[in-house]
């Protein structure tokens, strides 16, 4: 689904993907259940902003519940910068009921409510209206108010085949429906697309496999296909394989105080090295950031560094 709206005065797109994928969620002791993965991207004012990973599951009453996201935030040099807002049900909190099988007027649930990562309440207040749609009306949508952990409002609509319709926060237009894949034309995808995909793919396969140079001749074909310059350069050491794509929090929902503190800061002369989430070997935090050109633990000597604070940074250590 295609989204485009205004944040701060800059323009927001936003698509979320259903992956082929499941992930298999234990939310209380011997209590499993495979979730679908859906991929959430945000761009704002032409930059990518974050990438999500959201896992929800149908109860056997219809309703559908949220059971945790992968956050991965990109700073202005498209580099990821913060998995704050991360959380998975069973381990930061329970599940969380996204979207209600009979919704009535008045009936207020949590889409999410973990304690100083996620907070959101929505509370209906109409259904069964019809609103319009890019490819003509659509019927049966919902008119909600959601509550965010700052004390802000924002109004959303939510209808068949699209889930959440319209986000309007402070007066802007934040998520407007454009597209949904019920849209899309028939036959097969236009040529130049189908170059394009090839073209990513080499890009990406040499990367996952360390193959740096080939993905960087694979990085200048796919830019040449869109018109765009490549950057290219030595990539951060990294143990292992690429992980997956990262990004904070630009929804409102994900939108933290001191959900980064970390950004490379130049007074820290630890704090600019920490510029990758690689995998950790511990198993209640398999993604944490670690100092990627420091092979051994340093401490700060910087008294005012920003969010270290004299302690050390260590491999397997958020800083």
């Amino acid at each position: 689904m295609i989204f485009s709206g205004k944040v701060d005065g800059k323009s927001f797109h936003t698509e979320t993907t259903l992956l082929a994928e499941t992930r298999t969620i234990e939310w209380s002791p011997g209590q499993r259940v495979e979730a679908r993965v859906s991929q959430y991207t945000a761009y704002l004012d032409g930059r990518i902003e974050e990438v999500a990973l959201d896992y929800y599951a149908q109860a056997d009453d219809g309703s559908v519940w949220y059971l945790g996201e992968d956050v991965y935030d990109y700073d202005r040099a498209g580099l990821v910068d913060s998995t704050h807002g991360s959380w998975l049900a069973g381990r930061e909190g329970p599940p969380e009921m996204i979207m209600p099988a009979d919704p009535k007027v008045g009936d207020v649930h949590r889409a999410e409510n973990i304690p100083a990562i996620a907070f959101e309440e929505v509370e209906i207040k109409t259904t069964d209206k019809t609103v319009g749609g890019p490819a003509g009306p659509v019927e049966s949508a919902m008119v909600a108010r959601e509550l965010h952990d700052d004390g802000t409002y924002s109004d959303k609509v939510f209808a068949p085949g699209y889930g959440e319709f319209f986000t309007g926060h402070r007066g802007e237009i934040e998520a407007l429906a454009l597209a949904v894949p019920t849209d899309a034309l028939e036959g097969s995808p236009p040529a130049e697309l189908e170059a394009l995909s090839r073209a990513g793919a080499d890009v990406v396969d040499p990367a996952r496999s360390g193959n740096w140079k080939e993905a960087s001749t694979g990085l200048k074909t796919a830019s040449g296909l869109v018109g765009l310059p490549a950057r290219t350069g030595s990539p951060p050491p990294r143990d292992g394989n690429v992980p997956r794509p990262q990004g904070t929090a630009l929804r409102n929902r994900r939108a933290r105080p001191g959900a980064s503190r970390h950004r490379g800061d130049r007074r820290c002369p630890i704090g600019a090295r920490f510029r990758a989430a690689i995998p950790s070997a511990r198993r209640d935090r398999p993604w944490s950031l670690r100092a990627v050109d420091e092979p051994d633990a340093r401490r700060c000597s910087r008294r005012r560094c920003r969010g270290c604070e004299g302690r050390r940074h260590d491999h397997g250590v958020d800083p």
